[in-house]
């Protein structure tokens, strides 16, 4: 079976990379070998430190990355062989040339991969008697073998490091790839808090009357057994407010792929996007695969990579859904760089009214990540008056602080400072 990663072709996409990568995931996987999506995120980012060109490079790499046990390694051979056609597993020899047998894909299917669908059941009977089979390496290749897997852990991590620290502006489509898995692994925990509803607790604050008394009925004669309760507790909603306009246009792919990642990580969110009109794309980003959502949201939002009327959007949210959404101390995460076109004095107005109805609200501004940024634009200034907190959203280590902020909300409401308006 011919690959797109093992032709003589040196240039692989991006895309068909990742894909690559799940599928011979899920091959493992239905092997019986322990994969996840970590372990495929590491997979990747090795894969793009090695010669794609080399077919014993890249199964040296796989087989170092996959492989943590010695009864793994017959049948992760044999999925290699099944997945990417025949190939000699043993490792070449210092000086060896390796000679590729892949037969390179025709042109018009260069970026297509080999499926492995349930038809084809060849590729996932795994010979068991193979997995059985105990190989014994020396202890200079368990050596090599260490060696070999703690310098491309090393590497996989700077790698990381090295993404998670650039800005999404930046980002090459092989980075925006890797950074979706990343987003996946992000859990927003926007704390919880305690309702009115009262439940059974030993631990309890308040005595449950109701059970006292029908616990004496049953057992006349008997002392009292006290039974408690107390308020139970709930996770706070979160409500995402994202600018899709043009001034946010080099930010707004990666920014939704956020939301879409923060759409799946919890049930108890309401995502908006605005320009110069506010749109609900709750039910867009319940979609599973994230490109389908974004293609339904780019349908749906006719001003995106449009002007900016935030003042005017935020009226819109106040008016049509503050009532339904925040309802119950929700969080307020507003995700815009502040140009706005319209009325300050509406934005001022509108902003105090949201920040009064929610229990904090968060501002993240990817140009807060510049050295040289000041908010000094009229819209920046009006709103940030009415903001609890400002923080940065250019790169994966700002939305990583911006989740350790959310676990840390106070119990209670922030003191905010009455900041008078303009009246209109």
């Amino acid at each position: 079976m011919a690959s797109p990663w093992l032709s003589e072709r040196p240039s692989v996409s991006g895309e068909s990379l990742v894909r690559n990568v799940l599928v011979f995931g899920r091959l493992l996987r239905s092997a019986g070998i322990p994969m996840s999506a970590g372990r495929e995120m590491e997979l990747l980012s090795a894969l793009r430190l090695v010669d794609l060109g080399s077919r014993a490079r890249v199964y040296q790499a796989c087989r170092a990355m996959l492989v943590s046990h010695r009864d793994h390694g017959p049948i992760f051979d044999q999925a290699f062989d099944l997945f990417f056609g025949s190939l000699s597993t043993r490792p070449p020899e210092d000086g060896e040339t390796v000679e590729h047998h892949a037969v390179a894909p025709p042109p018009d299917h260069a970026d297509e991969l080999p499926q492995v669908e349930g038809g084809d059941e060849r590729a996932l009977r795994i010979d068991e008697s193979v997995a059985r089979k105990e190989t014994a390496p020396s202890d200079e290749q368990e050596r090599e073998t260490e060696e070999g897997e703690e310098t491309l852990q090393a590497q996989t991590y700077s790698a990381v490091e090295i993404l998670r620290e650039k800005d999404f502006d930046e980002y090459s489509p092989d980075e925006l790839a890797a950074a979706r898995e990343l987003m996946r692994q992000l859990r927003l925990r926007p704390g919880v808090r305690r309702t009115r509803r009262m439940v059974r607790s030993p631990r309890g604050d308040s005595l449950d009357m109701r059970r006292i008394v029908r616990t004496m009925h049953r057992t006349a004669g008997e002392p009292v057994r006290l039974h408690w309760r107390e308020r139970k507790v709930k996770r706070r909603q979160l409500v995402l407010l994202c600018d899709v306009s043009g001034s946010m246009e080099r930010y707004s792919r990666v920014l939704l792929q956020f939301l879409h990642a923060a759409r799946q990580g919890l049930n108890d969110v309401e995502v908006f996007v605005f320009g110069t009109r506010l749109t609900r794309v709750t039910r867009d980003l319940a979609h599973r695969d994230v490109d389908a959502a974004l293609e339904r949201i780019g349908q749906r939002v006719l001003d995106f990579a449009g002007g900016t009327r935030i003042g005017r959007s935020v009226h819109d949210f106040n008016r049509t859904w503050a009532r339904r959404v925040l309802g119950h101390g929700a969080v307020v995460i507003v995700i815009s760089d502040g140009w706005d076109r319209g009325d300050p004095r509406i934005l001022a107005r509108e902003m105090e009214r949201l920040q009064r109805q929610c229990f904090r609200l968060l501002w993240l501004n990817p140009l807060l990540g510049l050295p040289e940024y000041q908010p000094i634009t009229i819209g920046m200034r009006t709103a940030l008056r009415y903001v609890d907190d400002f923080m940065p959203a250019h790169n994966l280590r700002s939305l990583e602080q911006m989740a350790r902020r959310l676990t840390e909300l106070e119990a209670r409401r922030p003191v905010r400072r009455q900041v008078p308006h303009p009246v209109a």
